[in-house]
């Protein structure tokens, strides 16, 4: 469990990191609150409105290949946001693809990662588990703006992207 944990732990900073530098990028190319608050809704909204159907594909299908899927998959929304980044002025059109595409796949990690838990710890470890789980998925809101702040001046939003694609290579492997 402490590997899907700190497997979930960084994958959920990765998204936040994009999730925080596509906001950054598209309030300075467009200016726009409305801009970054399209951003973000592309980037978290299919995680929480997904979360029930994801979870129905994760009680009827293998866990673990939901996971792959989900993870590996999500890096197809970051090359589509890769390549409209090429742009001198970002399509928030592309961008925002990219992200619904990336965000719409990493849902279906969450809830097989939550039953997976069921299946891996005794019974008396299920709270303690569901604890540390919901901790790591809270980095995206908690820690990845912090470490986004900090990043972005050096990597730029392209390095975050690349980072976010390898946190999601990192959890398919645990």
């Amino acid at each position: 469990v402490g590997l899907l944990v700190l497997g979930s732990f960084i994958n959920s900073l990765g998204t936040g990191l994009t999730a925080f530098g596509l906001a950054v990028i598209m309030l300075r190319a467009h200016g726009t609150a409305s801009s970054v608050a399209v951003i973000q809704m592309s980037a978290f909204a299919p995680l929480v409105l997904l979360a029930p159907l994801a979870g129905v594909l994760a009680d009827r299908y293998d866990r673990r290949l939901m996971m792959m899927i989900g993870d590996a998959g999500s890096i197809l929304g970051l090359g589509v946001i890769l390549t409209a980044l090429s742009s001198p002025r970002p399509s928030l059109g592309w961008i925002c693809a990219g992200a619904v595409t990336s965000s719409c796949l990493a849902a279906l990690t969450e809830p097989a990662l939550r039953a997976s838990v069921s299946d891996l710890v005794d019974e008396e470890d299920y709270v303690r588990s569901a604890g540390l789980l919901q901790a790591a998925s809270s980095a995206r809101y908690l820690l990845s703006p912090l470490l986004a702040g900090l990043l972005l001046p050096l990597v730029g939003l392209r390095g975050l992207l690349v980072l976010d694609a390898s946190t999601c290579l990192v959890t398919v492997a645990c």
